[in-house]
């Protein structure tokens, strides 16, 4: 609705702007004196009066469209764990933790605590089945609430949703959650069975926001690679997320690949889609080792000791700007923070 309410205020202001430029262009409602070339000139003027009209009405049309379409901030980096007792969360570039299947193990485990948080019977609970996890500018905590259409969100919020994959019949309604953020969609079904999913997806139109997901997450040990590999298609899945208890070591003709720790990071996909990607991930975070361990160590107590030096500057000294164009102290100790 928001998409329609603005493309008919474009297509008004293109008509207003359309009267105002033919009225300024018409030889009949602007007379003037002329050489004896002036109806070619009248002719090219309005022309070129028309020319800008079209340009300007594609500028309109074009920024409506990219208005209503973009909600996220496209090409960040989404990170996706896994965590014991089917426990994944996700986090974004804007900072913004989502923990879905959480329990008390799991909590426990997470770097820190999840802004939110899906439990069994978390879209029980829910008012709604479009939510946004979305942080105002300078305000310190991000706020979920219900998708408004009229609200006018952040490029970093993250859209959460419920799923309906609705029966033929003789099979149930089965929900699955999708989540949409910097361009990537990733979908969540493991609380169903693949066969179930299957039976539910097949023969049917998809709905538009499970058309080409970039990361299906699927749990089920005991579904058979062939059932696998017709869930991806059903879906034209990017990267399909499995955990390193899966008994299997391709799907297809596809070997699947073994990480050891428990993040991968997808961002979105310009180019067009290949195979697709079966990946294995570990339930442990990954652990730092030396060297690198040694340098970061070095790091850290090199800006330890920066800051004990900033500490003592008054805000006219932090905001001192050297002649020679470098950096602000406060420039240094802002970055030194990371």
């Amino acid at each position: 609705m928001k998409a329609i309410v603005m493309t008919r205020s474009a297509v008004s202001d293109f008509w207003e702007l359309d009267e105002s430029v033919c009225q300024e262009a018409s030889p009949v409602s602007q007379p003037t004196r002329r050489p004896s070339n002036s109806a070619e000139i009248d002719r090219e003027d309005s022309k070129s009066q028309y020319r800008l009209c079209i340009l300007r009405l594609c500028s309109l049309l074009l920024s409506v469209f990219v208005a209503s379409t973009s909600f996220a901030s496209d090409g960040q980096p989404v990170a996706i764990r896994y965590w014991p007792n089917n426990c994944v969360s996700i986090e974004t570039m804007w900072n913004f933790h989502i923990a879905i299947g959480l329990d008390a193990t799991s909590r426990r485990q997470l770097p820190r605590t999840a802004d939110v948080e899906f439990i069994d019977d978390f879209w029980e609970a829910s008012q709604g089945s479009v939510l946004v996890l979305d942080r105002k500018p300078n305000y310190p905590k991000p706020t979920l609430n219900l998708f408004d259409a009229n609200q006018q969100y952040s490029n970093e919020a993250v859209r959460i949703s419920r799923v309906a994959l609705v029966g033929n019949g003789t099979t149930k309604v089965l929900d699955v959650t999708l989540v949409q953020v910097d361009g990537v969609s990733i979908v969540d079904c493991k609380k169903n069975s693949v066969h179930d999913l299957i039976d539910n997806l097949k023969g049917r139109d998809l709905p538009r926001e499970l058309r080409k997901v970039d990361v299906l997450l699927v749990e089920e040990r005991n579904a058979l690679p062939t059932e696998m590999q017709t869930l991806a298609e059903l879906l034209e899945a990017r990267v399909v997320l499995l955990r390193n208890n899966c008994p299997h070591e391709t799907i297809a003709s596809s070997a699947i690949e073994a990480i050891e720790h428990n993040t991968i990071a997808v961002s979105k996909m310009v180019e067009p889609r290949g195979k697709t990607r079966w990946v294995k991930l570990g339930e442990s975070a990954w652990e730092m080792k030396e060297p690198l361990l040694g340098l970061f160590g070095k790091k850290e107590s090199a800006c330890q000791a920066s800051r004990l030096v900033f500490k003592e500057l008054s805000p006219v000294q932090m905001n001192f700007k050297p002649a020679n164009g470098t950096h602000t102290p406060r420039w240094n100790a802002e970055h030194m923070m990371g």
